[in-house]
C-alpha cells in the first residue's frame, strides 16, 4: 500500500486528546484516512523514521506531532543537536528526544516512547520498529540511496520522481504508479 503525502493531507488533522472520539460520518474513509482512523481505533500509531530536521524536517515534526495515529519514532540528522532541537519546538520539552547510537538503542527508545535521535541514517533504516521512511533532506542523492540500499515499505520524498530518475540512473528497477 502506497501513498502520497501532500503537505494538504499531512498537516489536514489536529491530535485529539485522549477522551475525545471522532464524530461518526456517513462517509466511509477510505486511503490514508481509513489506516489512520483504524491505528488510532488500535492504538497502534504508523511509526515514521525522518532523514533530515533541517528547516523541512523540521516543519514535519511539529506538524505530526497534532496528528492522529502518526508520530516520528527517530531522526537521523548529522547534527545532533538541529535533531534535538526540532523535538524541542515541536513538543516543548527537550527530554523528549533521546541521542542513540546503535540499533539497539535506538529501538528501546522508540519502545519507551521517546524520539531517539541518530547522527547515522543506517541505525534509522536497520530498526524494525520503523514503518515509513521520509526523507526531508532535500538532496536528491540520499533519498536514491535509501532507496537502493534498503528496503524500505514506504520511502516519501520531495521530490519522489527525481529520486526514481536518480535511481533509475544506478540500475534500479523502479515501479511508477499510475493516478486516476
Amino acid at each position: 500500500m502506497n501513498y502520497l503525502l501532500t503537505a494538504y493531507h499531512m498537516f489536514k488533522w489536529d491530535r485529539p486528546t485522549q477522551q475525545e472520539k471522532p464524530t461518526p460520518t456517513n462517509v466511509a474513509l477510505t486511503g490514508l484516512a481509513r489506516d489512520l482512523a483504524a491505528g488510532a481505533d488500535t492504538g497502534k500509531p504508523i511509526h515514521i523514521g525522518l532523514v533530515g530536521a533541517g528547516e523541512m524536517g523540521t516543519d514535519i515534526v511539529s506538524r505530526v506531532a497534532h496528528m492522529r495515529s502518526i508520530e516520528i519514532s527517530a531522526i537521523s540528522e548529522l547534527n545532533p543537536q538541529a535533531a534535538g532541537r526540532s523535538v524541542t519546538i515541536a513538543y516543548g520539552d527537550p527530554d523528549r528526544a533521546q541521542a542513540t547510537n546503535t540499533t539497539d538503542e535506538l529501538n528501546a527508545a522508540i519502545e519507551s516512547g521517546r524520539i531517539a535521535t541518530t547522527n547515522k541514517v543506517e541505525t534509522l533504516l536497520e530498526s524494525g520498529l520503523i514503518d515509513v521512511v521520509i526523507d526531508a533532506t532535500g538532496i536528491l542523492s540520499v533519498g536514491a540511496e535509501i532507496g537502493l540500499s534498503h528496503a524500505r515499505p514506504r520511502l516519501f520524498a520531495r521530490r519522489p520522481e527525481q529520486v526514481a530518475g536518480a535511481c533509475q540512473r544506478r540500475g534500479a528497477a523502479v515501479i511508477r504508479r499510475r493516478s486516476g
